[in-house]
């Protein structure tokens, strides 16, 4: 490089530097004070002072933009915005990351102190676990998710022999498990068809090769009883300090505070960033019935960092709504968020990345609507990534989420607690645009649409799913897909999707390109590519009239039928002009230009 063309960039860096410095705004640094007066020399130093700050400022000549500087963010509590922070549309109040930087809040707190034992493992007590008030079941050492002790360390074993009652005790192949002196605090982790459980262990008897639970396994519901869909089906053990024998697990004993790691190559204490997460939320964005939180833009911020805390019994039915407790008689709730969005109108998210967290990444409900997310990232998530909509079988026809746009942004690696969380779920809401977006790698369904096991009218429809990228779904579990629809929505498209390598997995039932279960209705699915799928590209289960399905190419291998109905009359199903192809017969780069076409722009 020339010194003069080095003059001219280290000028053009002063220059944007004293811009920056110069613009109005109230700003937020790491390094500021609450009591500073929130300028460029004098930030803040945490946006809830920031907040209080812009819910006092006059927006009434121009809007109120607050300013984050680079950094990490260490959350006290969440940050909460309620109407008292609204802007107007005229004037919306803006909070955005510095040009060219890097905003993170974490809800997360730095693990330090560590002495390394004789046999290799790192070890630090923490004062706050050890006196009962802090405990958490994930750890990220290095911004990548550490793994809690678990047996085996890859894979799964296979019940031998359920129990008696089907639900609280099973016998395990002689010679699949090591000895364990306390199984106290060590965790069942069970994989149903579409949904797992984590359950406290009480005991396990080495004699008799008996495991038994503090709780019960699966939901209420029949059909989750431990050998409903498989007679062995699969299990692994997780948090036990006879389990830490990889590089990279760890354990945490909640009654002595002492954490455990054994590190990967090369690492060395000290020279680590180790966290592990503390706060319930994040952020909330949340209004009322009467008085909506409204005209806020949120943009260039990142979330990480979020606890998930289920006690001793998660039992899991579909996309991770699960029992509270083992006495509620079946009511389910949504794995919560560490973002959501409640009675929210004209919000606006973008290049919003949320990574880290133990339940889900954001949930829109509660009648919020016209919120707009572009550009978002969510990934290693414990849940599910994004939710839009309420998700009660009793819903009947209150107002419903509506008008919400979702584009250019990418759902990855979620549920990595919870198997049967989605990478999108959009339940019972209308006017959901969900566009040119990716969703990929995840262990249960890509994106799922509706929520009514029926074809009973609702007020859920007129949504779209429209050139999205949706590849690598269903790596874990079975009976879904990379696209899953329940129940009646007229007006709804589903149209112009390119849908990739879906497998089988164990289980009773397939998984599909794209899977319409109970009541599937009044929906036009049109000129979606969908190939390299195990089974058939589309499944109908159940599934009822007026479903349109125009001009899909559908790559099907030699044994499996393009279309699979279960207790679904195939004459229903209109097909208008659709290209069945053989899978030995499909050349991957007749679509090249399809998928160069869909997905984030």
């Amino acid at each position: 490089m020339t010194t003069f063309r080095y003059f001219q960039l280290s000028c053009f860096a002063v220059f944007m530097l004293l811009l920056q410095a110069c613009s109005s705004g109230i700003y937020v640094a790491p390094g500021g004070d609450d009591a500073n007066a929130g300028t460029y020399f004098s930030p803040f130093a945490t946006l809830a002072r920031a907040r209080q700050a812009a819910a006092k400022a006059d927006a009434t000549d121009k809007p109120v933009t607050v300013i984050l500087r680079g950094g990490v963010y260490q959350l006290a509590e969440p940050i909460v915005f309620g109407p008292e922070d609204s802007g107007t549309p005229e004037s919306p109040i803006t909070y955005r990351a510095a040009s060219g930087e890097k905003p993170v809040l974490s809800g997360g707190r730095p693990i330090t102190g560590w002495q390394v034992g004789d046999d290799g493992i790192w070890r630090t007590t923490i004062p706050a676990v050890k006196a009962g008030q802090w405990s958490f079941s994930e750890l990220f050492v290095d911004g990548t998710r550490a793994t809690r002790a678990r047996f085996p360390n890859e894979g799964y074993l296979h019940i031998e022999q359920v129990g008696e009652d089907n639900r609280t005790n099973f016998t395990y192949t002689a010679g699949d498990l090591p000895d364990i002196n306390d199984a106290d605090g060590a965790q069942l982790v069970f994989l149903h068809d579409w949904s797992i459980s984590r359950v406290r262990i009480a005991s396990i008897d080495p004699k008799t090769r008996t495991v038994r639970m503090a709780h019960t396994v699966g939901p209420h519901a029949k059909h989750y009883r431990m050998n409903h869909y498989e007679p062995h089906p699969r299990y692994f053990l997780e948090n036990s300090i006879a389990f830490l024998d990889a590089p990279g697990e760890w354990y945490l004993n909640t009654k002595t505070g002492v954490l455990a790691y054994k590190p990967l190559d090369g690492q060395k204490p000290g020279k680590v960033n180790v966290v592990a997460p503390a706060l319930n939320t994040l952020m909330q964005v949340v209004g009322t019935t009467d008085k909506p939180v409204h005209d806020l833009v949120f943009k260039g911020l990142s979330f990480e960092h979020c606890v998930f805390d289920f006690g001793e019994r998660y039992a899991a039915g579909q996309a991770a709504f699960h029992e509270e407790d083992d006495s509620t008689g079946g009511l389910r709730v949504p794995t919560p968020a560490a973002l959501p969005v409640k009675y929210a109108d004209r919000v606006t998210f973008t290049d919003i990345t949320i990574a880290h967290v133990g339940g889900s990444g954001m949930w829109v409900s509660n009648t919020s609507k016209n919120i707009d997310i572009t550009r978002m990232h969510v990934h290693d998530t414990g849940g599910n990534g994004l939710m839009i909509g309420t998700g009660y079988e009793k819903h009947g026809n209150e107002p419903q989420v509506t008008n919400i746009n979702v584009t250019d942004s990418v759902f990855e690696h979620v549920g990595k607690r919870f198997f049967g969380a989605i990478g999108v779920w959009i339940g019972m809401a209308d006017h959901v645009n969900f566009e040119h977006n990716l969703v990929r790698y995840t262990p249960y369904t890509g994106v799922s649409l509706g929520w009514q096991w029926n074809d009973k009218p609702t007020n859920c429809g007129n949504n779209t799913l429209a050139n999205n990228h949706i590849h690598h779904n269903m790596q874990t579990l079975s009976d879904g897909g990379g696209i899953y629809t329940l129940g009646r929505m007229p007006g709804t498209k589903i149209i112009g999707n390119v849908i990739h390598d879906i497998p089988r997995n164990a289980g009773r039932a397939e998984s599909n390109g794209i899977f319409f279960d109970q009541g599937s209705s009044d929906m036009l699915i049109a000129d979606n590519v969908i190939f390299n799928t195990d089974r058939a590209p589309f499944r109908f289960h159940q599934a009822k009239e007026k479903n349109i399905s125009r001009n899909n190419l559908l790559v099907h291998p030699a044994d499996q039928p393009v279309y699979r109905y279960n207790r679904t009359e195939a004459e229903v199903i209109v097909k208008e002009n659709d290209r069945p192809v053989e899978a030995d017969k499909f050349d991957p780069a007749t679509v090249q230009d399809a998928i160069k076409a869909v997905g984030p722009r």
